[in-house]
């Protein structure tokens, strides 16, 4: 039975949450367009899956609007596009996100069909094959894109040995292992009351939203859980803290007139105390045009188009990384100066006007974030997920005026370390391997061929 707690609704701006069957739901109300935008989360994402299931997670939601028993994946799409709609799978480390956008003449019919894939999706064994094979083909394609190649190998040598080091759809060694039963099962055990919301933005009034919310919940298979269970954990540990010294891997790829690169360290997480300054302090050495990184890598030198520092969106401690792909001939030179500029922001911090330029920046950008319906709502959907109070969302303004020039150059140093870092690139062997070995402070160089994606093994 849905249980309904009173009315409130959240709101961006007042309001607690609403909650069916202990499950909370959310509205951002805007009526200028007869839309209306959708979202139901699930606290538990692919950082969960087995280690010898790698990709279960992604699989099992990328077959969910492949159709129910009596629905096929044709008819599904058919029915999506009839109604103009759209239907969206976002699948992450530490959440799961289904998200429908229609216009409000056809949310009904739009929800109906929702709630079918929901409540008995096929999972037919010849679609859960042609999804593996799509997968492991799109895996192992990443040789080609150096770009993704560099990513994929930081975060081997970032997260050694965590779930975070795993691609989000898995490795092509674990995911033919994946049976349709396996599938089943992982969708049945997903979700209990304390991990489910649902989100509406739009065209909506708090019953309407009340209505379609029941509707959905009734259409999942919840555990048989009291509904004032609170959230449970997703069981995912922090890293381990990056080990000493300078750890260089060069992805060997023969005849690369440019080099990709990423250095990084051990940065933030989304409760960390430091998180503001950090921001801010990001933001001047790395995060804009004008920022020091940018200025010292591409306006001065012109070795990079793109040079940017900033940090990865985990849950728990993620990594600082600064980017950039300069030309083969100039990325010795290229590090050499990126690991002075991180040595000096850690030792001296940023100026006094680069910090408020940055505050002003975040500042005024940030109407940019919550200008609609959709985005305040992805913000207290984050903020749930989080487990984070909604004032630190509405307060966002408040505690960035709240940063000194002080607090920045302390949470760097506090959570940089220069002498911790992890330098992953693709490039020229032949080329570059002599004079890596030569950086500063090198502690390890390891090389490894640019077609060995599969690295599920590594420890």
């Amino acid at each position: 039975m849905i249980k309904l707690s009173n009315t409130a609704f959240s709101s961006f701006h007042q309001g607690p949450l609403n909650h069916v069957n202990g499950m909370p739901v959310f509205l951002e109300a805007g009526h200028q367009l007869p839309v209306v935008d959708f979202v139901v989360t699930l606290k538990k994402g692919t950082a969960a899956d087995p280690s010898n299931q790698l990709g279960l997670t992604f699989l099992t939601w990328a077959l969910l609007r492949k159709g129910t028993r009596d629905i096929s994946s044709d008819q599904v799409e058919e029915a999506i596009d009839r109604m103009g709609a759209r239907l969206g799978i976002d699948v992450q480390r530490e959440h799961i996100q289904v998200h429908g956008w229609v216009l409000k003449r056809h949310l009904d019919t739009f929800v109906d069909l929702l709630c079918k894939l929901l409540r008995a999706p096929a999972f037919r064994k010849e679609d859960l094959e042609q999804k593996q094979r799509e997968i492991i083909a799109r895996q192992l394609s990443i040789k080609d894109d150096d770009r993704s190649l560099t990513q994929l190998h930081f975060r081997q040598a970032m997260f050694r040995g965590h779930s975070y080091a795993n691609p989000i759809a898995g490795w092509p060694s674990t995911l033919p292992k994946i049976r349709v039963k396996d599938v089943r099962a992982h969708y049945k055990n997903r979700f209990s009351p304390g991990q489910v919301s649902v989100g509406f933005s739009g065209d909506l009034e708090p019953t309407e939203a009340t209505h379609i919310a029941t509707r959905l919940i009734a259409s999942l298979p919840l555990e048989n859980e009291p509904a004032s269970a609170g959230p449970k954990s997703n069981h995912v540990s922090a890293p381990k803290a990056p080990r000493k010294g300078r750890h260089i891997t060069l992805v060997s790829k023969p005849d690369r007139a440019k080099s990709q690169i990423l250095i990084g360290t051990a940065g933030t997480h989304t409760r960390d105390p430091w998180r503001d300054s950090l921001t801010v302090a990001n933001t001047a050495f790395g995060g804009t045009f004008t920022s020091k990184l940018t200025q010292e890598v591409r306006e001065k030198r012109g070795w990079s188009y793109g040079a940017s520092s900033g940090f990865t969106g985990e849950h728990k401690r993620g990594a600082w990384y600064m980017s950039t792909f300069p030309a083969t001939e100039q990325t010795l030179p290229c590090i050499q100066l990126q690991l002075k500029l991180v040595e000096q922001w850690v030792m001296r911090g940023m100026p006094k006007a680069s910090i408020e330029f940055a505050k002003n920046y975040l500042l005024e950008s940030h109407c940019f974030d919550v200008d609609t319906p959709a985005k305040r709502l992805d913000q207290v959907i984050f903020a749930w997920v989080l487990n984070r109070p909604l004032s630190k969302v509405r307060l966002f303004p408040e505690r960035i005026r709240a940063v000194t020039h002080a607090s920045c150059k302390e949470a760097v140093q506090a959570r940089i370390d220069p002498n911790r870092l992890q330098i992953v690139l693709v490039g020229s062997e032949e080329h570059l391997a002599k004079g890596l070995a030569k950086l500063p402070g090198t502690t390890t160089l390891n090389t490894l061929p640019h077609d060995r994606i599969d690295l599920s093994g590594r420890t």
